[in-house]
């Protein structure tokens, strides 16, 4: 019920924003990290609150102010439809497992976290982290050696990483970065193991994996994971056993990660231009940023005003991209292209010609039929919700998210009920997805669709 004043407050925060748009931000999130003690760190309904207060926070606060009058209201109630199919899928599973006695699960999964098996996980987990170093030595084969990609110049190393053609190296690298997402909760749950230091490095090799690409959303899983993984001990009161050389490289890996994104935030802008990251960003779309907003950050660090100007536009302009896609909506009632949702499988189909057509020859068709392009934003995403209502159409759409919903609890329930290695990583994966839906499909990233069948492995090996 408490969760619900909260949600209830943050809705009237925004519609009726009755301070100033600082203000309402700040109160905001307040609120939104408030609500968050009320959940499991393993719940979905956690990060689904999570992701789309951010976004609907960001956008409407007041901080971000588009200078075109664009009407959100049909991008906000479809979007606001879906998560509530989403929560009626879930709590239909609830009630369908209702029935089943499993009694203490709080308990079954402490016992569980406190006493995993060791000798068989470890097994798996140690090839896993090798997995994700190798990957990281075949992406910087193609990157550095073969287009020579300068990771001092983020901006035109977006630039090349966009526009390259693939080598057998990245693909092969997409797919062996699967074993950096296990290295996290490896570390952190594998208390005694005497392979922690190469998890650790499996850790650092799939966060390269941003570095040489000079993008964000390898480390967001990353961080999605660590947070959740210690949120789980905390939650379950499991002490970190941490040996003080452990502690330390991890704190360094943790600084490491936040210089990332301060260096990313400041860099990955025109080289040759001087301007301020709030200016560019204002210059290129057509927003402005509210003035208390702007003289705040004027009293900040350069490099911290850089991260709260990357973070408020990365997290705001889906809703607004999204409605200018929907005013010129092409969705059909109900569609079947779901091959779109796995880049990878389709990528595989094209070369056995499976579509009448080259891949390059397919993806400008796709350009064509679905302009994602906007007059207001010059480069972003108009959310998972437009492929999702264009590969399915509305019906198919809402039926995909309430099974979403439904075998998430399922997930979740099992996760708790018949705790394994293999469900939870499946449940950490199933949440990096369920967070990275107001952006892009976290579940067309190559790494997150093997990490998820490796998980699924792990459940059927009994680990």
């Amino acid at each position: 019920m408490k969760i619900i004043l909260i949600q209830v407050l943050i809705v009237l925060i925004l519609l009726l924003q009755p301070f100033a748009p600082i203000i309402n931000f700040i109160v905001g999130y307040i609120l939104l990290i408030a609500g968050c003690r009320y959940f499991n760190p393993l719940n979905p309904l956690l990060w689904l609150y999570l992701a789309w207060n951010i976004l609907f926070i960001n956008a409407f606060c007041g901080v971000l102010q588009f200078s075109n009058t664009i009407d959100c209201t049909k991008a906000v109630s479809i979007c606001v439809g879906l998560i509530g199919i989403f929560i009626l899928g879930y709590y239909f599973s609830m009630y369908r497992l209702s029935f089943k006695k499993n009694n203490n699960t709080k308990d079954k999964f402490k016992t569980f976290l406190s006493s995993i098996n060791l000798f068989k996980t470890e097994k798996y987990t140690k090839v896993f982290s090798i997995f994700s170093i190798v990957a990281a030595f075949l992406l910087t084969v193609e990157i550095v050696l073969i287009y020579g990609g300068n990771l001092l110049a983020p901006n035109s190393l977006r630039d090349m990483y966009n526009t390259r053609e693939a080598t057998i190296f990245s693909q092969l690298a997409g797919i062996f970065y699967f074993g950096g997402l296990f290295s996290t909760p490896s570390f952190l749950f594998l208390k005694k193991s005497k392979y922690r230091i190469l998890f650790i490095i499996g850790i650092l090799s799939f966060a390269f994996g941003s570095v040489l690409t000079a993008g964000r959303q390898m480390v967001f899983q990353l961080i999605i994971s660590f947070l959740l993984c210690y949120s789980v001990l905390r939650y379950y009161k499991i002490k970190l056993a941490l040996s003080k050389t452990h502690k330390y490289i991890f704190v360094s890996f943790i600084s490491l990660i936040m210089g990332y994104f301060v260096f990313i935030s400041t860099e990955r802008s025109s080289s040759i231009d001087n301007r301020t990251k709030l200016q560019i960003y204002e210059s290129q779309n057509s927003l402005n940023y509210s003035n208390d907003f702007i003289s705040t950050m004027n009293d900040l660090p350069m490099a911290v005003e850089n991260f709260f100007v990357d973070y408020t536009f990365y997290f705001s302009h889906e809703i607004f991209m999204l409605s200018e896609y929907l005013e010129r909506d092409k969705t059909q009632l109900i569609d079947f292209k779901i091959l779109r949702f796995s880049p990878f499988i389709e990528r595989q189909l094209d070369r056995f010609g499976f579509f009448g057509q080259t891949q390059a020859e397919r993806l400008e068709n796709y350009q064509h039929e679905f302009n994602y392009g906007s007059t207001i934003i010059s480069a972003g995403w108009p959310s998972t919700v437009a492929p999702l209502l264009e590969n399915l159409g509305y019906l198919g759409a809402a039926f995909l998210v309430f099974l979403h919903g439904f075998y998430s609890y399922s997930i979740y329930y099992k996760t708790k009920s018949t705790p394994s290695f293999g469900y939870l990583n499946l449940s950490i994966a199933n949440n990096i997805i369920i967070f990275n839906i107001i952006s892009n499909s976290a579940f067309s990233e190559t790494q997150v669709l093997f990490y998820i069948l490796v998980s699924i492995y792990l459940i059927r090996k009994k680990i």
